[in-house]
């Protein structure tokens, strides 16, 4: 199981990615300068992604054929997938009961899942999802929406 954080990488951990993502990008037949792998190694360091997760991420890439687009969020979405799910530490949260998200329904009756306020709306499936306000109705464009289970 991969650990839960990396507040910063080591040296040694930033030469292990950049070796993987090189291997990768020449698998794939693109091109990996210098300045891309320095960026990547930034974008990795801040996204707090595990170790383990990221390797095994890149790993998983290297043998897709015709891989659309090898960017960044590509790479760090297949290191997202491989952290388990009990990685995640649920917290108590009496609005979405743990799941980090929760339905609201707009004026036609029809449902949307909003990204819960707590600590629980940090896993990979409800990143794309809009963020709760944190009331029972909140306005989104021109659209009003309210708690489904009101």
């Amino acid at each position: 199981m991969h650990e839960l954080m990396n507040s910063s990488l080591t040296e040694a951990e930033k030469l292990l990615i950049a070796n993987e993502l090189e291997k990768l990008f020449v698998l794939q037949d693109r091109p990996f300068s210098a300045k891309k792998s320095m960026a990547y190694l930034e974008e990795f360091e801040r996204s707090n992604l595990p170790l383990g997760a990221i390797i095994a991420g890149i790993r998983s890439l290297i043998h897709v054929e015709n891989i659309s687009s090898l960017d960044f969020p590509r790479i760090a979405s297949a290191a997202r997938s491989k952290i388990e799910r009990s990685e995640y530490e649920t917290v108590k949260c009496d609005s979405c009961d743990g799941r980090g998200m929760l339905m609201l329904r707009d004026e036609s009756k029809y449902e949307y899942a909003f990204k819960c306020q707590c600590a629980n709306a940090s896993k990979e499936a409800h990143h794309n999802l809009a963020q709760w306000n944190g009331e029972s109705f909140q306005m989104r464009g021109t659209k009003r929406f309210s708690l489904a289970n009101i």
